[in-house]
């Protein structure tokens, strides 16, 4: 069984690629303003759930690079009933440019900021993801550092860690 399953992930893999030229109509972002709607849930280490609604505006290059900026609203895992607002800017690559299917990295940077508390915080979230026509399935990793201001002269330091699974719109 293990020698029939290099093949046949091989032979997928050419069949989407020639898939994917063919169909090169299916989404023309390139080189141009674009705009995106994500969905995101999943878990964190702590095992607790998490969800976001997130949005990116940005610039599509030619070379398959997408640079944005972008917010939205994340329900926080680590206190029921907070909800977190990041800022980030989102890098994203193509590796196969003005194609229907394409598998890509993504990394979105930046800060957090909690609606309850007095809090903010750094954010960094790498993605691994593919792009079929006008959406984007992706797996993302999510770490939360920040400090929490509990009092006069009292802070307290976190770090946070998710793993979340999401779609997005691509516009």
């Amino acid at each position: 069984m293990k020698r029939i399953r290099k093949p046949l992930i091989l032979l997928f893999a050419i069949m989407l690629s020639g898939f994917s030229n063919a169909q090169a109509k299916g989404r023309e972002h390139s080189g141009r303003y674009v705009w995106n709607v994500e969905l995101d849930a999943g878990t964190t280490l702590s095992r607790t759930f998490i969800a976001s609604v997130l949005t990116s505006h940005g610039y599509s290059l030619d070379t398959g690079l997408y640079l944005g900026l972008g917010t939205g609203l994340t329900i926080n895992p680590y206190d029921s009933g907070n909800f977190v607002m990041p800022l980030f800017a989102d890098v994203k690559y193509r590796f196969v440019n003005n194609s229907v299917c394409s598998p890509y990295l993504s990394m979105k940077i930046g800060s957090t900021f909690y609606m309850e508390d007095v809090t903010a915080g750094l954010l960094l979230k790498p993605a691994i993801g593919v792009d079929i026509k006008n959406y984007s399935l992706h797996l993302e990793y999510g770490l939360y550092t920040g400090v929490e201001v509990t009092g006069i002269l009292q802070r307290n330091e976190f770090t946070k860690h998710s793993l979340t699974v999401g779609v997005s719109r691509w516009f």
